[in-house]
């Protein structure tokens, strides 16, 4: 529940910031919708979440793989019977 209301949060701030922006002033403009390019720390900042976010995405599909294994093994005993 903290994960999805963290998320939700984060991504409505630049959400409400979108809907303040004038599409048709920000296309005429030369600078953007972020301002002017100041170098190569915002392609480095991209690059580093696309990173983070493929290798959150490559665990998590390992993750699921794992847990659909663990769930088909057999313990070789009937774990609902007691030994009474």
């Amino acid at each position: 529940m903290a994960v999805l209301l963290s998320v939700l949060f984060s991504g409505l701030a630049p959400a409400r910031h979108a809907v303040k922006l004038n599409l048709a002033e920000v296309l005429k403009s030369e600078q953007g919708a972020i301002g002017p390019r100041r170098g190569w720390h915002k392609e480095m900042l991209l690059i580093g979440q696309i990173a983070v976010s493929v290798a959150l995405f490559g665990t998590a599909a390992m993750f699921l793989v794992s847990l659909s294994h663990a769930v088909a093994v057999r313990p070789g005993w009937i774990p609902r019977r007691s030994c009474s």
